[in-house]
């Protein structure tokens, strides 16, 4: 369920003017070590959720789209997915921007 509304984060709180990556990752908080196994997973007493975001506006968007000029490269995903690094696991959007 929480999926389904989030494409409605930059919509809602900044009436459009703002735009953000398709989400693919998997939530960035609330994250605990098992006691049991010592590995990491999400806190039984807390939803997972998508806390941390990057929104960008639109004069940004179109630096770093594709077009015939240039091939950017673009990752909007967790730091550090791998390892526990706490609570929540940082968001980050790596962009080239192409300028003409």
């Amino acid at each position: 369920m929480v999926k389904k509304y989030n494409g409605e984060l930059a919509q809602v709180v900044f009436g459009g003017k703002l735009l953000e990556e398709s989400v693919f990752f998997q939530p960035s908080r609330h994250y605990g070590i098992a006691k049991a196994t010592g590995k990491e997973e999400f806190m039984k007493n807390l939803c997972p959720a998508w806390a941390d975001r990057v929104l960008y506006n639109e004069k940004l968007s179109d630096l770093f789209r594709h077009d015939s000029f240039c091939a950017s490269g673009l990752y909007y995903g967790l730091v550090a997915e791998k390892k526990f690094v706490g609570q929540h696991k940082p968001v980050a959007l790596h962009a080239t921007i192409c300028l003409k």
